[in-house]
């Protein structure tokens, strides 16, 4: 055996590492350095997010999603650039997961779009918890809003979850924004009974009623003509912050029939 030529050649073959390493060295340092300070940077973004994010009162998903968002696009930015600097293929390296990013982005597109309605829902803010609202053919009391679905609490007392691309989507009825809403009561009164008479009498009975709102004031209008009967629809307004509005037209309705009985008005 050629000890000779065999430690020759090992010594070429150290030698050229060698070279390749002095030769990486710079460039190694250099990217190395970007990396560290594409870190040190999305630290520093990820703490003055936080702080800006309490200023501006920001709700707290959308708080928590833009700021691991810029975090992770600053982290990510730095990693490109540490391996371009470092010599790496990063069009190609991409190119290469490109093909099975998109199979699951395919996968996770309901996921994606429900996150993102989600987020603009925070942004916008259209209704909150504790709203009574109509949305995606449902209505109820808000109770939950996440980044990816809205709870609600309906009128029968089930829970309804709606992805938050339906109701992004869907037409959005606020009923808790004024903190008022109209009822009405429908009523058959004598056509020889005095309808303004009649309306003096059921304002009457409803300024005793807890959550009947003073302004506006409540008004009887004639709506239909049936025989020797008159169709009339009472109308007042319900302070919907503090009562409920079905509790309030039934008590409503009861006061009225009681008036209409004590004034001699025969009603149905």
């Amino acid at each position: 055996m050629d000890w000779t030529s065999i430690w020759g050649g090992l010594t070429e073959r150290l030698q050229s590492i060698l070279t390749d390493v002095v030769a990486f060295a710079p460039a190694f340092i250099i990217g190395l350095a970007v990396g560290v300070l594409g870190f040190l940077a999305a630290r520093t973004a990820r703490q003055r997010g936080r702080a800006l994010a309490r200023r501006l009162d920001w709700p707290p998903q959308v708080e928590q999603l833009l700021i691991s968002l810029a975090y992770y696009v600053l982290l990510v930015v730095s990693l490109i650039l540490m391996l371009s600097i470092w010599g790496v293929d990063v069009i190609g390296l991409t190119a290469g997961l490109g093909i099975g990013g998109l199979v699951i982005g395919f996968a996770v597109r309901d996921l994606l779009e429900n996150f993102i309605a989600g987020v603009l829902l925070q942004l916008q803010a259209p209704f909150k918890v504790g709203d009574y609202v109509q949305v995606a053919g449902q209505e109820g009391m808000v109770t939950d809003i996440t980044l990816r679905a809205t709870t609600m609490r309906t009128p029968e007392g089930v829970q309804v979850i709606i992805p938050n691309a339906s109701v992004f989507k869907s037409t959005i009825s606020n009923y808790s924004t004024y903190g008022f809403r109209r009822a009405e009561i429908e009523l058959q009164i004598d056509r020889s009974f005095q309808v303004e008479r009649a309306a003096a009498i059921f304002r009457s009975a409803l300024e005793g009623i807890e959550g009947v709102a003073s302004e506006p004031h409540p008004y009887l209008i004639a709506s239909e003509v049936s025989g020797n009967r008159l169709k009339v629809r009472l109308l007042f307004w319900v302070d919907t912050r503090t009562h409920d509005i079905v509790e309030v037209r039934s008590n409503a309705l009861r006061a009225v029939t009681r008036a209409a009985e004590e004034n001699g008005l025969d009603v149905a």
